[in-house]
């Protein structure tokens, strides 16, 4: 919508209104609609990713993903249905706050020992790149710049060393928490100058629970 017709729709109250209403109607639809999908059959669900990936579940904000919706609710999914919950370069896009909230529902909805897959941005080796000439690259790495489109805006929240990283995943219950290498083929694979960009942990919901 050009800045022009919200300047004239604004002068015009109630058309305003309406179509504001007409909007937010509009993007709710697929929301609505994905309600009525057959339970997922698989036992594996990628938070964070907009497509398809055979054998897992995606669910992310942006549409192409087969479930529509943000990790700090996970309704779609009951409790105690999955084996694991893989979430790549997700969390440092919500506060600290935030970032337990969505983590305690991934425990909800994990089986008892279902393992959860977390990998966030590493401060302490990205640190490393700030005196290179990869300086610029490092700061967009924190940050979540995107340069190549030049969008400015940063897009993450927070950030993490592996020691408050585990404190945050043991904060939400998960236990036998440890490094994992990294199995998909996304930013956890991302090496530069040498240098791991990505803390990659896993951990399990308790089997009692």
């Amino acid at each position: 919508m050009t800045q022009s017709i919200k300047t004239y729709l604004k002068q015009n109250y109630y058309l305003y209104r309406f179509t504001k209403n007409l909007l937010t109607t509009l993007k709710s639809i697929p929301y609505v609609l994905q309600s009525l999908k057959p339970k997922p059959i698989e036992n594996n669900l990628i938070l964070g990713y907009s497509g398809k990936i055979q054998g897992w579940i995606t669910f992310d904000i942006a549409p192409g993903s087969d479930y529509l919706g943000n990790i700090k609710n996970l309704k779609l999914f009951p409790s105690n249905s999955l084996e694991r919950v893989y979430a790549s370069h997700v969390l440092e896009h919500v506060n600290y706050n935030d970032a337990k909230v969505s983590l305690r529902e991934m425990y909800r909805i994990l089986k008892p020992d279902g393992e959860i897959f977390i990998a966030v941005p590493d401060l302490v080796n990205i640190s490393k790149l700030l005196e290179t000439e990869l300086a610029e690259t490092a700061i967009d790495i924190t940050f979540g710049v995107n340069r190549p489109v030049k969008d400015w805006q940063p897009q993450h929240q927070y950030g993490y060393t592996k020691a408050t990283l585990e404190k945050v995943m043991k904060d939400c219950g998960f236990i036998e928490i440890e490094e994992f290498e990294p199995f998909l083929n996304d930013t956890t694979q991302l090496v530069i100058n040498s240098i791991k960009i990505s803390i990659c942990f896993k951990g399990k919901k308790r089997s009692n629970c």
